[in-house]
């Protein structure tokens, strides 16, 4: 999706919100979050915490969620020592 598209898109969703806000409509709102859970603890039992990439911390109810899907770890990059370390013993280093 380009710069544009994205801002369109963005622009859209706002005017949407705006509108039921300002409508005092109830609405489901869908979102989809990728991070590591964290389980309840404590008082708050039945509150569980998603550790997003960027590091924030969303807390959801177990009621509120619609698909649990686990996604597969990213491959590591690999640098130019690894691809070297990789390399058969009759490699040349230059």
């Amino acid at each position: 999706m380009s710069r544009r598209d994205r801002s369109l898109y963005v622009r859209e969703v706002e005017v949407r919100l705006a509108a039921a806000s300002d409508a005092g409509q109830v609405v489901e709102v869908v979102v989809a979050l990728r991070g590591r859970i964290v389980g309840p603890s404590g008082k708050q039992r039945l509150r569980w915490r998603i550790r997003t990439r960027g590091g924030r911390v969303v807390v959801v109810r177990p009621e509120t969620l619609l698909a649990i899907t686990p996604v597969a770890p990213r491959a590591k990059r690999r640098t130019r020592a690894d691809a070297l370390a990789a390399a058969s013993p009759d490699a040349v280093l230059r």
